[in-house]
């Protein structure tokens, strides 16, 4: 189908390609907008797909052009948009079965039986098996809806896809039925973490890398001059571990994985035991000496009498006098005693009585 009005200019380009419509397009292909020619049609392949618009007619059922004002002695190509047409096919995507949609081959202007999620033409309404030929086909532009013919990754005639991939609907997750992924010599940016199969080997968020086997063809280098480091190494016997370092270019080994600290269970230091200060010893003072008065006896009750009663004197109690004991006066050290002369003992004296 054409356009339904052209300017003067597109018009005197309709004419300079009229031999060019005539000879180049064909009854019977897949027909797409054409990109050098206003308002034009070319025959479509699977590179501009998302440019087909139908397919061109043998013998249209209705054709719509007189009223469009357009003359159509200029042979233009009618396009089907609806209804049971003849397409030219090959066998690039498979045998054709009834009711395979039928989309674009990479042969200009041939269709081929779909096998991806792109525009088709129509559904097929007869089988074909052989490399080229006609099929005729119900036209109904729209995205292939593979769905229907493929189930759990195994095509529903038996045959296993080899390269399908599909996307989990909860997840949304990419996997592929049996085929790698060939990155064609390009990079993998921005990736978070990859985990081997069955887990036997991953490269975490921090570049840790777990392996099961690692072998170097080349050097290998550990740690570095602002992070030193050694090698965990495993004792035979006890299985415990142990990190071999270098240090001012010997071999030092120590108990414990390399990294993890070294802590030193050092014994907290007891409390220094106060001394025992003894109580003092308290000197009993000597009491002082209280000179107790004699105590006064009282008088034994008298009966009462009906004389008139006599005061009697009666003297006070003395109060006691408490006297405050002398301090005890140091005694004298004792000097010694010098030896005494000796003195002689007097002559007796011959005493004369009186007669």
């Amino acid at each position: 189908m054409v356009a339904s009005s052209l300017t003067s200019t597109e018009q005197i380009k309709r004419v300079q390609d009229k031999e060019k419509l005539n000879t180049t397009y064909k009854d019977e292909i897949p027909a797409s907008i054409g990109e050098s020619l206003s308002a034009s049609i070319e025959k479509a392949t699977s590179e501009g797909g998302n440019r087909i618009i139908g397919i061109v007619s043998t013998n249209p059922g209705v054709l719509l052009g007189d009223t469009t004002g357009l003359d159509l002695a200029t042979k233009f190509k009618p396009v089907a948009l609806s209804g049971r047409v003849l397409v030219k096919v090959t066998n690039e995507g498979g045998e054709i079965k009834v009711g395979d949609p039928i989309a674009l081959s990479s042969t200009p202007g041939r269709g081929m039986k779909a096998t991806t999620t792109r525009a088709i033409v129509g559904t097929a309404l007869e089988d074909f098996s052989g490399a080229e030929g006609k099929i005729l086909v119900f036209v109904n532009l729209a995205a292939a809806k593979l769905d229907a013919s493929i189930s759990g990754g195994t095509i529903v005639d038996g045959v296993g896809e080899s390269s399908f991939w599909s996307v989990e609907d909860v997840t949304g997750r990419i996997k592929f039925i049996s085929a790698g992924v060939d990155l064609n010599d390009q990079e993998i940016v921005n990736v978070k973490a990859i985990r081997g199969s069955a887990a036997k080997w991953s490269i975490d968020e921090w570049g840790r890398m777990v392996v099961a086997d690692l072998e170097v063809r080349g050097t290998a280098k550990i740690g570095s001059p602002d992070k030193r480091t050694g090698i965990t190494l495993y004792d035979e016997t006890t299985g415990a571990p142990y990190c071999l370092s270098v240090v001012s270019g010997a071999q030092k080994t120590t108990a414990g994985e390399c990294g993890t600290p070294i802590v030193v269970s050092t014994p907290e230091p007891e409390a220094p035991a106060e001394p025992e200060t003894p109580a003092p010893s308290e000197v009993p003072a000597e009491a002082p000496a209280v000179e107790v008065a004699p105590e006064s006896t009282p008088e034994a009750p008298t009966e009462p009498t009906q004389t008139p009663e006599t005061p009697v004197a009666t003297t006070p109690e003395p109060e006691p006098t408490v006297v405050e004991a002398p301090a005890p006066e140091p005694t004298p050290e004792l000097a010694p005693a010098e030896p005494t002369p000796a003195v002689a003992d007097p002559a007796p004296v011959a005493v004369e009585s009186q007669p």
